[in-house]
């Protein structure tokens, strides 16, 4: 009896790991999204990152919600115009990261950001950014 408890224990471990696992490629392959979105849309790429925050799936973005980002981009931070997002359609998973980032500008002091960049079920790309 008590080796039929061991081998239960074993196999938790492992599922836990795994999970942990996929988790983390996840997240990796999110930053690396957030990475090149970033150096092709910022107008100024020298930028440095602070700190990267929550990571997370959602579904609760509507269509409306993320026609509203794509619209507010321009006001948020020191973005280009004319930002080619992944496609969404309503109801489709979304993972998100949260990255703390200083932007240099002309200025003394860089510009400190705060955004949310939500990614495609896919893996494709940016599908929106949300200021914090």
């Amino acid at each position: 009896m008590a080796r039929k408890h061991h081998h239960g224990y074993l196999i938790i471990g492992i599922l836990f790991l795994a999970v942990l696992f996929v988790s983390c490629g996840e997240e990796h392959r999110s930053r690396s999204l957030v990475k090149s979105f970033l150096e092709e849309n910022l107008i100024n790429n020298d930028y440095s990152v602070d700190r990267w925050e929550k990571y997370d799936s959602t579904f609760r973005v509507s269509s409306q919600a993320i026609a509203s980002l794509h619209t507010n981009v321009t006001h948020i931070g020191p973005f280009k115009s004319g930002i080619r997002y992944q496609p969404y359609k309503q109801g489709d998973k979304l993972y998100f990261i949260r990255l703390k980032y200083e932007v240099e500008t002309n200025g003394d002091k860089p510009l400190e950001l705060t955004h949310t960049f939500y990614i495609d079920k896919d893996w494709g790309g940016i599908v929106a950014v949300k200021e914090n």
